[in-house]
């Protein structure tokens, strides 16, 4: 009520008025909870005080704060917070593991005005601890009260960039080449035959060369970068007989990958190594008319100073080993074998009465004290201490750096790192080492760089001295690269002269035209104009091997959601928005254009990233995965700080980009598929998912399902519990499944603790089909839980095509998809083509449990099941808003899938309008044992209005009452919850004209004591569907009723499907078939002790299953009704399945059928026949196997008696059964001709999805 109410205050006042009237809460209290824990790998790593709903500063602090979104509508605003009446408690630091010395010693509050999608919001921190310096104790909020003033001030916002309209790749011929280092580099007539461009027939007048340098794009949003190619001067010796002959060539000063920054507090330089790409790229044309070239430049004036040295730098950094498998540090030499080694920096006129700086940085594994020291001209300088490796810790290694300033003793500086350690297992790496010195101003050639590092000054003019010089030494100003200027000098005796200004830090490069650096040939480029693009909603970024799925998805969401979509591919994006060089600012940076520069009510929405990702950006490992890159953290040794975000690519405000305060502008979603095949088989399960259709318009999407791990004093299953209180409560016309670990008994295997039931029960609602999975507890790249409730093997045997849910899962890395050396589990999920989900909001690296809860509830709350203009927030919007209250643990949360993809539940109700003839809203019902019961109801949309032209089916299962249930207590004290599970009837009847009726009696196994009922509606005419509930209904009791009925139900059982006979053989998951009859019904409640439908197996694999919940009636017969159910894993040979159903009488009835099982790697057929045969015009070929529910490839070659190949058919054969789907035949050869009267023989080629390979010959008759 406090943010409505404050944005209704803010709404209506005056501007003016802001200084003059705060608005002033009421109390707010701080609910403390236990403390919370970071876990990682079943471990715990981490413990900080926690607080419902706390905000943390980053993921290693331990300080929560009450955090506050408070809804502006104007940037322009000035808050000030003060915090009144607050209550505290003093609290034991050594109980909170808080650092006393990073806390405030006061209630610091700390406002910050961010903006998502237009929207601004005044994000408000307080922290909930302090420390009181006076008695040395540590103090908790319990309660305060805020007053909030909002001062007015014109011109807060900053002026937005803006982008070119058109790209100059958009026309003229174009080539590219890279460089790998800065400096002069010459590109010769053989270089441009290389790229592909004849020199012989164009004006070298005309060469132009394009390039913005090879440096990475500030991560900052509004610092200045490029837009588009800038062309640079270049030199083209040789042009001015309008030939570019073969002793001709073009000079140009281009930018590598390693750039350098003077650091202006600390007097030296630090570098920069591009993360993303060991190339800078330059882009060449010929047809745009005259080129820049460079310009002779004298600087006018007096010399204030004269300049004879320099501040020279160099580095030592090889990138090659990530030691964590994440992050965007590498690092280089190991220290094991060889434990000390030698790094030599050569500086010609060193100054060793000036000041020098050494820095390192290097990285240790060890279990035991370890050190690196370091030692400069043979003394040692630093010893660097490696804290030890904790096992149970979220490190992987620890890292140390040191800067050391000295005095050099001559030219070559000598460092030397070594490495002690206590224990022979430990070892270090180094990252790298930078050596700054100063040195004399002379030329050491071919090529040298120097610059000016004295304070900027307007005023001064610089006269330069270089030593050691002649007169074929040319001097360019490098300080823009993409403004290079030639300085014009003068010669006295062998010292060079000339003169620049001091308004900026000026970089010139001396070389003496005997050496140059060479360019590498990349190639032609295509035109193409990213910056034209304008007004998309949905921006698809995909490899090249994927474009064309990319395509199919794209002109699905063009057809069916109505959105503009534009695919593109990453180098496009970095041609334009960073020079050709990989940089994942770049992707933000298109994104950022479409989303500042459409039209009004047209910004960009979604982006899905189409591609995997890797840790690795620039291939060193072998199998690599970065198809579409993600941004990775620069941390790589902190399992818990260092992850892989693709958020970073929705920070399009220009006040956003390198801060964890950010908020998403647009929602964005990712498929992580590394091959074509993958990439197809995601693009055709969004199509399944959407497709309507028996199976995916089914009740299925009336469920919502939550697991939970044990332990943790029961926190896990609290959390489930609490989102299914939110559900029951918000949403009740979902029906609530509850897999809570501790209510299942738990078997000791060698391997640890098992629960094989929760297995089971995961699997079965997998099959059967669930809106929603939703998980909260332990987990990692394996699977969930200590006891593996849900493993590999478990994921890669779904087989719910046409039933997928989305996945949440409040647990750590379960879905790590940036690292190439492995599949995670949550990838496994989202790619299995045969089912899995369709859709994860899932968890890339280790995360807490308290912010896992918050996102998850801010997932279902107001969120994924609220219409917005009448449609269903898409799955980008969804995992957008979920991220709007939330810290930097949130950035660890991806959504894996299609953010334009909505969640597919009914939008329209089923109403009930009588029950036993009695309108409802009056006294509820009591429908007791044995009563016929007559419901009566319609179809109405989401305003209640009947649907009078709703012609369909309805599916409705009535409950009994809820009852409770408690856990075993294996890790945590006994608990319990309510689940409602006791199934009444269950059947289907039709709806005509929006309304329906339908007849059951109650079985006499319900719970006789008095309690409120349910019934679940689900109604489909596989064009719209609708879902509703009514409970104003009381179960219990037993009516007066007489029913004559001592006949057991009748059943006939198959396996698949009705053409299976008994003894038959199948595949190690099959699937029982049971047809149901009985006058009276069949019994489904599981209220009365042994009268559940049970079905027995022996033989080969012995199993018990009740399967009362796998009941449905037929179609207006209440008096018949089908079970199917899924066996999985069943061990190889003969079995002998027995069922036994009752009916609501108590009167029961048993069959048994036999089957063979043989394990799917053996592929199997038989019964291979063709019908009509003889035939005349088409005939179909069938036969069974042992593939079922797998796409199996199918090749049939038909043969005269001569032995001459006729025909040859093939397909793709997927069946839910053992019997194949029928190949037509029209009795044509290859040719297409048809085949004459008499005897053929064909030959069946059938092969599984792993290559396994069978064969079966038959023969046919054409009488025709």
């Amino acid at each position: 009520m406090i943010k409505k109410f404050l944005f209704v205050l803010l709404t209506s006042l005056n501007l003016l008025s802001y200084s003059q009237l705060p608005f002033k809460t009421s109390f707010i209290g701080i609910d403390w909870q236990p403390s919370d824990s970071l876990q990682f790998d079943g471990r715990e790593i981490l413990k900080r005080p926690y607080f419902a709903n706390a905000w943390y500063e980053n993921d290693l602090s331990v300080i929560p704060h009450y955090s506050e979104n408070i809804y502006l509508y104007d940037f322009n605003l000035k808050p000030t917070v003060n915090l009144l009446n607050f209550e505290i408690e003093t609290v034991d630091p050594e109980l909170l593991n808080v650092d006393v010395s990073k806390l405030d010693t006061t209630f610091v509050v700390k406002t910050n005005i961010k903006s998502a999608r237009e929207q601004y919001i005044l994000h408000l921190l307080i922290p909930a601890l302090r420390y009181n310096s006076i008695n040395g104790t540590v103090e908790k909020l319990l309660k305060f009260e805020y007053e909030l003033f909002l001062e007015y001030e014109e011109n807060l916002k900053e002026v937005t960039t803006g982008f070119a309209n058109n790209s100059v790749l958009a026309s003229g011929t174009w080539y590219k080449v890279r460089v790998s280092n800065s400096g002069i580099h010459r590109i010769t007539f053989a270089n441009l035959q290389a790229i592909g461009l004849n020199p012989s027939i164009i004006n070298p007048r005309n060469i132009r060369v394009y390039g913005n340098g090879g440096g990475v794009l500030s991560e900052r949003n509004a610092d200045f970068r490029h837009d588009d190619l800038v062309e640079n001067p270049i030199l083209v010796v040789g042009e001015e007989d309008g030939v570019f002959n073969q002793s001709d060539y073009i000079l140009l000063y281009a930018e590598g990958p390693l750039t350098w920054k003077y650091d202006q507090p600390s007097g030296f330089y630090k570098h920069q190594n591009n993360y993303y790409d060991d190339y800078a790229y330059l882009f060449i044309t010929a047809d745009l008319g005259a080129g820049k070239r460079i310009q002779t430049f004298n600087q006018p004036g007096i010399a204030s100073e004269i300049v004879t040295d320099f501040l020279d730098k160099q580095l030592h950094e090889e990138d090659l080993v990530n030691l964590s498998n994440t992050g965007r540090t590498w690092y280089g030499e190991l220290f094991d074998v060889v434990l000390s080694r030698d790094f030599n920096f050569n500086f010609p006129g060193l100054i060793a009465s000036k000041t020098a700086r050494v820095e390192t940085d290097v990285a240790g594994r060890n279990f035991g004290p370890a050190n690196f020291q370091l030692f400069i001209d043979q003394q040692l300088k630093r010893t660097m201490n490696i804290d030890p490796t904790q096992v149970t810790g979220y490190d992987y290694a620890k890292g140390a750096s040191a800067i050391v300033d000295f005095n050099p003793v001559n030219d070559i500086v000598n460092v030397n790192l070594k490495f002690n350690r206590s224990i022979n297992s430990a070892r270090g790496w180094l990252n790298y080492v930078s050596v700054n010195a100063w040195r004399n101003l002379a030329f050491t050639g071919p090529q040298m760089i120097f610059g000016n590092t004295r304070n900027i000054d307007q005023s001064a003019v610089y006269e330069y001295r270089l030593a050691n010089s002649n007169n074929q030494l040319s001097i360019w100003d490098i300080t823009d690269p993409t403004a290079v200027v030639r300085i014009e000098t003068s010669l006295q005796g062998s010292t060079l002269t000339f003169k620049a200004d001091g308004s900026l830090m000026r970089n010139f490069i001396a070389f003496d035209n005997s050496s140059y650096y060479a360019v590498e040939a990349v190639g032609p480029v295509a035109n193409q104009n990213l910056h034209s693009v304008r007004d998309i909603d949905y921006l698809i970024i995909t490899h090249p091997d994927f474009l064309d799925q990319a395509n199919r998805l794209a002109d699905f969401h063009r057809q069916q959601s109505g959105l503009e979509v534009y695919v593109t591919i990453p180098d496009l994006i970095y041609n334009e928005f960073s020079s050709g060089s990989q940089d994942v600012t770049a992707i933000r940076d298109f994104a950022r254009m479409l989303f500042s520069e459409s039209s009004p009510g047209r910004k960009l929405r979604y982006l899905l990233l189409f591609g995997d990702a890797s840790f690795d950006y620039k291939d060193k490992l072998t199998g690599n995965t970065n198809f579409v890159p993600t941004y990775q953290t620069l941390a790589s040794l902190n399992l818990v700080s260092s992850i892989a975000t693709d958020d970073y690519f929705g920070y399009l405000d220009l006040n956003e980009g390198n801060n964890d305060s950010s908020l998403l502008d647009i929602g964005i979603g990712r498929f992580p598929v590394s091959t074509l095949e993958q990439a197809r088989q995601m693009v055709d399960k969004v199509f399944r998912y959407v497709a309507r259709n028996e199976e995916t318009m089914s009740p299925w999407r009336n469920e919502i399902t939550f697991v939970a791990d044990d332990g943790d004093s029961n926190q896990h299953l609290r959390d489930a519990e609490a989102l299914a209180g939110l559900i029951s409560t918000d949403y009740p016309a979902f029906n609530l499944n509850k897999i809570y670990l501790d209510a299942y008994k738990q078997v000791a295997t060698p391997s640890g603790q098992k629960a094989p039931e929760v297995n089971e029960a995961i699997t079965k609602r997998m099959e059967r089909g669930t809106l929603i999975m939703n998980y909260s507890g332990h987990g990692g790249e394996v699977g969930w839980t200590e006891e593996r409730i849900l493993e590999i093997a478990d994921i890669i045997a779904w087989r719910n095509r046409e039933k997928m849910p989305v996945f949440i899962t409040a647990t750590c890395e379960f879905s790590r998809y940036d690292d190439p050396t492995r599949l995670s589990a949550g990838e496994m999920v989202f790619l299995n083509p045969d089912g899995g989900a369709i859709a994860m909001f899932t968890t890339a690296r280790a995360t807490y449990a308290s912010t896992n809860l918050r996102l998850n509830r801010a997932i279902f709350n107001n969120n994924i099941f609220i219409r917005e203009n009448g449609e269903f927030p898409r799955f980008g919007d969804v995992i957008r808003r979920s991220k709007l209250t939330g810290d930097a643990n949130d950035r660890k949360f991806v959504l894996l899938g299609d953010p334009a993809l909505a969640l597919r539940f009914p939008p329209n109700k089923v109403l009930t309008s009588h029950i036993n003839g009695a309108a409802v809203g009056a006294v509820p019902d009591t429908l007791k044992a044995l009563d016929l019961v007559t419901i009566k109801g319609f179809v109405a949309d989401s305003w209640d209005q009947p649907i009078n032209n709703f012609n369909g089916i309805l599916y409705t299962t009535v409950f009994d009452k809820a009852n409770s249930v408690s856990t075993f207590g294996d890790q945590s004290a006994s608990t319990s919850f309510i689940v409602r599970n006791s199934i009444i009837y269950k059947g289907a009847v039709e709806v005509v004209d929006g309304q329906f009726e339908f007849s059951f009696m109650m079985p006499k196994d319900i719970s006789y004591r008095f309690g409120q009922g349910r019934i679940s509606y689900y109604a489909t005419d596989y064009e719209i569907d609708a879902q509703g509930f009514f409970e104003d209904f009381i179960v219990g009791g037993f009516s007066n009723n007489v029913v004559n009925d001592d006949n057991g139900p009748a059943i006939r059982l198959f396996i698949g499907d009705t053409t299976f006979k008994s003894g038959g053989f199948t595949s190690e998951n099959p699937v029982l078939l049971a047809l149901l009859s009985d006058e009276s019904g069949i019994n489904t409640t599981g209220a009365g002790i042994g009268h559940d439908i049970v079905a027995t197996l022996t033989g080969a694999t012995e199993r018990y299953a009740v399967l009362n919940e796998y009941y449905a009636a037929t179609i207006n017969k209440n008096s018949e009704g089908v079970v199917t159910f899924p066996f999985f894993n069943l061990n190889s040979g003969r079995h002998t399945l027995t069922l036994k159903v009752w009916d609501i009488l108590n009167n029961s009835g048993s069959a048994s059928i036999e089957f063979e099982v043989i394990p799917r790697n053996q592929v199997t057929i038989d019964e291979l026949y063709n019908y009509p045969n003889p035939f005349m015009d088409d005939t179909w070929f069938v036969f069974r196997h042992n593939q079922a529910n797998e796409i199996i490839d199918v090749e049939i070659k038909i043969y005269n008696t001569s032995g001459h190949l006729m025909k040859t058919l093939n397909a793709d054969n997927l069946s839910n059964s053992s019997l194949s789907n029928p190949i037509r035949w029209d009795g044509r050869t290859d040719a297409g001709q048809r085949i004459a009267k008499g005897l053929y023989i064909y030959r069946l080629i059938v092969t599984n999805k792993d290559g396994v390979q069978t064969e079966k010959r038959s023969k046919l008759i054409n009488y025709k």
